[in-house]
């Protein structure tokens, strides 16, 4: 078993030389944007929750190699340095007092551009595993301040669980609770721009906002109707707009489920369902429509190992 801050070896075995992770989606059940800060970005207050539908991460370090090599399976995903586990597994190899090399694999399962954080969970988990492949004593905290210079969403997705997310969404309050419902993802084929979104947001277009402390209150007591009823994302008065298909998803979402919300500035509509039966019945319905469809629990962490 390896150590915290044990020396790399020169050496290793095969075990510590390779690592899989599972690389869970993020969703919002509730989300607000509080004001435009300073430097451009917005500070946002919402309720954030991992979804077990993940990305399977596998990263290999060779110590007689150098620099890092991105495979992934979907042709829609760069394999550069704009890639942000690219740039995750960057930031932990120019902290080796050595040079090595880095493989990561992706195998993409979150739909990409779809609001659900799947290059922001890709790069948690390649921070995850590097930091216990390369040995380095980096401690949790510092590990997510890394992760927020990637992206707003990284720090979220190393916690993972449930968690009440301020500030650009890298200050983040754990819930305590259980969730009792299942999830359902649908996801329009089409590109969202997360930056035309917040461009155009105007705080006085939006009628209703959502209770964070509310609907806290309603998961910590496991009580589905009150979580349904503060399911609000204020930036669906800019994406509806811009792309009215979406709004129509979501209307159908909510003719089927206990409540409907869109994920991040879309396009992902989520419903949650009473349990998982009751879900997949709701995606069985929609099977012949032009949309990603996922139907699954909520996931208590954000990255977790493949056994």
């Amino acid at each position: 078993m390896m150590k915290e801050g044990a020396p790399w070896e020169a050496n290793p075995t095969s075990r510590d030389r390779e690592l899989t992770l599972q690389a869970c989606g993020k969703i919002n059940l509730c989300l607000d944007v509080v004001r435009r800060r300073p430097d451009g970005y917005h500070d946002i207050r919402g309720i954030f929750q991992s979804i077990a539908l993940a990305d399977q991460v596998t990263l290999r370090v060779d110590p007689e190699g150098e620099g890092i090599r991105l495979r992934c399976d979907h042709p829609g995903v760069p394999t550069g340095p704009e890639n942000l586990a690219w740039q995750a597994a960057r930031l932990l190899l120019d902290r080796l007092d050595r040079k090595a090399g880095v493989e990561i694999d992706l195998a993409k399962r979150i739909p990409i551009a779809a609001g659900l954080g799947g290059g922001s969970a890709d790069a948690a988990a390649t921070l995850v595993g590097l930091k216990r492949l390369l040995r380095l004593p980096i401690s949790d905290g510092e590990l997510a301040r890394m992760g927020k210079g990637l992206g707003a969403d990284v720090p979220f997705c190393l916690q993972g669980g449930t968690a009440v997310a301020e500030g650009i969404g890298d200050i983040l309050e754990d819930i305590p609770c259980s969730p009792s419902y299942a999830v359902l993802v649908l996801t329009p084929n089409l590109a969202v721009s997360t930056a035309q979104v917040f461009q155009a947001f105007d705080p006085g277009r939006v009628d209703k906002r959502p209770s964070v402390e509310g609907m806290k209150g309603h998961l910590e007591r496991s009580f589905l109707p009150g979580v349904a009823g503060e399911m609000v994302n204020v930036l669906e008065t800019v994406t509806f707009s811009l792309h009215p298909q979406v709004a129509q998803w979501s209307k159908r979402m909510e003719e089927l489920a206990c409540g409907a919300v869109m994920s991040g500035s879309g396009p992902s509509i989520i419903g949650l369902f009473a349990d998982l039966d009751r879900a997949q019945r709701a995606m069985a319905s929609l099977r012949r429509e032009d949309v990603f469809l996922w139907c699954g629990l909520p996931a208590s962490s954000g990255v977790g190992e493949v056994k």
